[in-house]
């Protein structure tokens, strides 16, 4: 898109929320970190080569750097608590450091218990107005029937707006037209933009696409989230402040994975 979205979008999901949360404990050797990751459920990777990892448990993830006291939970939340170390090839978590992430693993399952984070769903039906899409043709000669995919997107919108209504009375299920006309991309942006937000709170934007192809066996569905490889810069310049300048493109590099991974669970 031309204008950029918002860093509370995540692709098509972003929950802002950032804040910084201090665990003090004294060094020692720790616990084997896997075995840690076991016992809470979740599962953990290391990448040797950036000396980064991440622990995810259901839609939780924990980004680290080995040595380092800064960890990133979930959307932007920091905690500064004694570091992930490594010994004869085995990673070991701090108990303090353990005791925090368990705190904040037992919150957010408290948060997911007592509301709702999504604010609005805006649907965007592609194409429109002038823009017809991609054309199809069923059927021969006089009895051929043109399909324009501007049409099929508009009809499967209404449809989900109306099945997210019933389902979701509370919420508000938004839709960038309602007709053939074509908004741009500038302004399907802005009707996301304008939604207003409220803490931890956040927007899903689905658009709606009915793609075209050579091969006439191909069926079935596509399903896109942002591309890693596009960049962004998603670390509130408050809390960036707060830390030292070599370790904000780290933490950067660690929201925008935390990003993707959360739309891919929407996806």
């Amino acid at each position: 898109m031309k204008r950029m979205l918002h860093a509370r979008w995540l692709a098509i999901l972003v929950v802002a929320s950032c804040c910084v949360t201090a665990a003090v404990g004294a060094q020692e050797a720790g616990i084997d970190l896997v075995t840690k990751a076991n016992q809470w459920k979740a599962s953990m990777r290391y990448d040797a080569l950036s000396s980064t990892g991440a622990i995810l448990r259901g839609g939780d993830l924990v980004r680290f750097k080995l040595g380092n006291d800064l960890f990133v939970l979930g959307s932007g939340e920091l905690l500064r608590s004694a570091p992930i170390s490594q010994q004869s090839g085995q990673l070991y978590i701090p108990a303090a450091t353990a005791a925090a992430i368990e705190s904040w693993f037992a919150r957010r399952d408290a948060e997911r218990a007592s509301r709702f984070s999504i604010a609005a769903i805006l649907i965007d039906p592609g194409h429109g107005g002038r823009d017809p899409g991609a054309i199809g043709e069923h059927g021969t000669g006089s009895s051929a029937i043109r399909i324009a995919e501007k049409d099929i997107t508009l009809l499967v919108a209404l449809e989900l707006k109306k099945r997210l209504q019933a389902m979701w009375p509370d919420k508000a299920i938004l839709i960038t037209r309602s007709d053939d006309s074509y908004p741009s991309l500038d302004e399907r942006v802005a009707m996301g933009n304008s939604v207003k937000l409220g803490p931890n709170e956040a927007i899903i934007y689905v658009s709606v696409h009915a793609n075209a192809s050579f091969n006439k066996a191909a069926s079935g569905y596509e399903v896109w989230y942002l591309n890693p490889d596009y960049r962004r810069t998603v670390l509130d310049p408050s809390q960036a402040a707060l830390i030292e300048p070599g370790v904000v493109p780290i933490l950067n590099s660690m929201l925008e994975e935390e990003f993707t991974t959360e739309s891919v669970f929407l996806a």
